[in-house]
Formats: structure tokens, sequence, C-alpha cells
């Protein structure tokens, strides 16, 4: 698909729909898939879709899929864009750190040769410095743990903006998705003789997963963004050959070689800073808000996310 702009992604019959996830251990409550509308109707005073689902939880093509019911309020790609106007978030440094200092987070260590990626974080977000949105700071100390804590403002001028648990849940699949993918193909190169970025591009060229493009445009549609093939993978073989090749990044504690997720390139090449959330599901202490502009923190750390 050549994608030029954020209207030729969706056919005119299809939209995006969100699905709740039955099955055990998944990655997220829900996914935002594809779906092509066979027939809208109004039934007790509600909207309902007779659709027919186009893509996986995990944005790969269904060729065959069966028509299904689905209420008006799961169809996501309708809904009016939510921005935030106040483009900074709260860091709350831990009450037992003696210095009260900021510590960012969620960074890959290379040392692990076991999905490295997949296992740093469970949401996916993003390397960074973690906090949580205020929109009235009267309300800050009610979030104190202990009295003595320090607050920091953190800024993300230019931060994308997550628009409610559907779009944050996309983001998160769409992001464990790069991760166990770059996974595979920086295991695949790992004690290769020579590495360069033209061995990393055909890597990816051949083992070519047309899923991720899917996911990361199902999130960026919900913001009137968009990425190219062509661009995500040129991000993905950058990223790969600074893994196999970089060791500018440790760990301020043991001084373990670390990088940031994917994720952090994805965005940043978009222009954005972080990510930035209001909403009860994405704005709370096990996700947060993230600033991938870390020169702030004072600790870098890397992360194995605990199941």
């Amino acid at each position: 698909m050549e994608l030029t702009s954020k209207e030729n992604f969706l056919a005119l019959s299809q939209c995006l729909v969100y699905i709740e996830n039955r099955n055990p251990f998944a990655d997220a409550d829900g996914s935002t898939q594809i779906a092509t509308i066979v027939r809208s109707y109004i039934q007790d005073n509600n909207l309902w879709f007779n659709v027919i689902l186009n893509t996986d939880s995990d944005g790969d093509i269904i060729n065959e899929g069966n028509v299904i019911i689905i209420s008006g309020n799961n169809v996501v790609s309708d809904r009016s864009y939510k921005d935030i106007q106040q483009r900074q978030f709260y860091y709350f440094a831990s009450s037992s750190s003696l210095e009260h200092l900021i510590k960012a987070r969620s960074f890959v260590i290379k040392k692990n040769l076991n999905r490295p990626l997949e296992s740093t974080s469970r949401s996916a977000l993003g390397s960074g410095i973690y906090g949580r949105y205020v929109q009235n700071f009267d309300d800050i100390p009610s979030l104190l743990t202990d009295p003595s804590q320090s607050v920091y403002i953190i800024d993300v001028p230019n931060a994308y903006i997550v628009q409610d648990k559907e779009h944050g849940e996309s983001i998160t699949i769409a992001s464990l998705n790069t991760n166990r993918y770059l996974d595979r193909i920086i295991e695949s190169l790992r004690g290769d003789p020579v590495i360069n970025l033209d061995i990393i591009h055909e890597r990816i060229r051949i083992n070519e997963s047309p899923n991720l493009f899917t996911l990361w445009n199902i999130v960026l549609y919900r913001t009137e963004d968009i990425i190219t093939k062509e661009q995500l993978e040129e991000i993905m073989s950058q990223y790969v050959l600074k893994y196999l090749t970089d060791a500018s990044l440790t760990d301020s504690i043991n001084e373990e070689f670390l990088q940031e997720l994917p994720i952090n390139d994805i965005m940043q090449m978009l222009g954005y800073d972080g990510i930035l959330a209001s909403d009860v599901y994405n704005n709370g202490w096990d996700r947060g808000c993230v600033s991938y502009n870390y020169a702030q923190a004072n600790i870098i750390q890397g992360e194995t996310a605990r199941y």
C-alpha cells in the first residue's frame, strides 16, 4: 500500500473498531482492528453496525471474515480528536531516595539475550521519565505517598496525545509487536562477522512484517498522522544497527549497556518528544505519561517487566 495521507489508509466503507479480548494473557483488554461496514441501524435508540473484520488483533489481514455486530460506541475512527493544552506532567520522586532524584526507566538491558526488547516493558510506551498528568496543581498533595516527596514538572512541548483507553492499548499492541519482531531480527544477526545498514535492510526485507505497518497506522489514524512502510523499515534498520554496534548509553547504577525502546525512535521521527494522556486508564502509575527527553534525569536504569 502506498500511503500518502490519512484518508487513503481506510477505504470509504472501512472503519476502526475496538474488539474486546477474550483470550488469557493478552497484551491488552482489547484491540483496534480494521473492519468493513456492511450495515448500520438504530435499535432501542442505540446505533449498531454489522461489520466484517479485515484485520486481527495483531494487524494481520483476515481474508474471509464473518459478519459480526458491534455497538456504535466501539467504532473509534469517528471519534473527535482530543487535545491537551498543558503539555507537561509531574514526576513524583521516590520518598525513599535521600536526594529525591529523577529516574528515567524502561531502557533495554542489552546483556539480556532472551527477548530483551519484549521483556523490558508490558505497556511498551517507551524509555524515559514517567509521571502523571495533573490538570489542577492543588490535587498533587493527595497523590503523594509521603509529604516529603519531591515533585518535578516535566515539559513535553511536542507530546503525542493519547486519545482514550482504546488508543492507548493500540499503542501498546503496535509497540510490543515491533519489539518482538526486532528481537528476532537482532537475534538472527547476533554474532555475524559484519554488521552494516545494507545487511540489516536485507534481513528486514526478507523477513518483512506488514502487520507492523498496519498496527502503527491504526495508532496514528486517531491523531491524523501517518507513517510509510519505507519510513518504518528505515527506523527499524537504524535501530538494529545502533543496538548491535553502539555502546554509548549505560545504566547509572551498574554501567550495563542500554538502549531506548523502538517506539522512542518512531515517535521522535514523527516529531514527538513523549506521550501525554489525561484519561484514567492511561494516566495511571502503572502506565503514565513519558518524556523521551531524559536529559533532566539524574539516573538512567534498565528494566525488566514483571509478568
